[in-house]
């Protein structure tokens, strides 16, 4: 079996988190819209804050997810490098 890196899984995640963030906004903030439109028996136009909402919340989670793991493997880039220093430390003396 192949196994992937903990870098490209990070990054797969993030690339696939605005579909679940997408389809929970739609389920939560639009259900009342789906339910009265059903009944209403014509079209209920969007509102201007609830087409923000559908524009805007997959590129925003797509965002904070990359800036998420670009701060994560800066920390780990960061432990790595305090672990190869402390080894050459004590190494050298």
């Amino acid at each position: 079996m192949v196994t992937l890196a903990p870098e490209v899984r990070r990054r797969i995640v993030v690339m696939l988190l605005p579909v679940p963030a997408l389809a929970l906004v739609i389920d939560s903030a639009l259900a009342g819209w789906v339910t009265s439109t059903a009944h209403i028996g014509r079209a209920i136009a969007l509102v201007p804050a609830q087409w923000a909402m559908l524009v805007l919340v997959a590129p925003v989670t797509f965002l904070a997810g990359a800036l998420l793991v670009r701060r994560r493997e800066e920390t780990l880039h960061m432990v790595a490098l305090g672990r190869d220093a402390d080894r050459e430390q004590s190494t050298g003396q």
